[in-house]
């Protein structure tokens, strides 16, 4: 759900039943994360790269925001199957260049990709969410990466 009211350029709301455990264990979680709370404090609407289909219950959706460092989130609500998502980087509105693919929440480096790479492949499990962050690597960064 916070995703989605990210996407839409929502404002922050939850209607989760704290007297739920799991819920409240995640709202602890993620209510009072700084890149959430960062993010609903100038909230802007994402724009679509994958619309449902409408046809099956298995919907699979993606959307980007455009920025110094860009979000993507993907959506898949199949009960059984993955969403496998072919990015264009051109999609994006980004250049080529050397990125850093990190968790939206956890800040956790999830992968790398080189100013050879001009798309992304990305995968989500059934049932599922993601929101990540793609984040432009200086040349300066690199070069000291590099050398360590």
């Amino acid at each position: 759900r916070l995703y989605g009211m990210m996407i839409l350029g929502s404002i922050l709301g939850d209607g989760s039943d704290y007297r739920h455990p799991i819920a409240a264990i995640r709202a602890k979680q993620f209510l009072d994360n700084p890149a959430l709370c960062n993010f609903f404090g100038k909230p802007r609407a994402f724009t679509p790269l994958k619309f449902a289909d409408g046809t099956s219950l298995g919907q699979q959706m993606s959307f980007y925001l455009p920025g110094d460092t860009t979000l993507l989130a993907l959506f898949n609500f199949h009960k059984t199957e993955r969403f496998k998502q072919l990015v264009q980087l051109d999609q994006l509105g980004m250049k080529p260049g050397n990125y850093e693919i990190r968790d939206f929440l956890t800040n956790e480096l999830i992968g790398n990709m080189t100013s050879k790479q001009k798309k992304l492949e990305l995968t989500i499990e059934a049932q599922d969410a993601s929101m990540l962050k793609l984040v432009p690597v200086s040349e300066h960064k690199q070069v000291k990466k590099e050398k360590n």
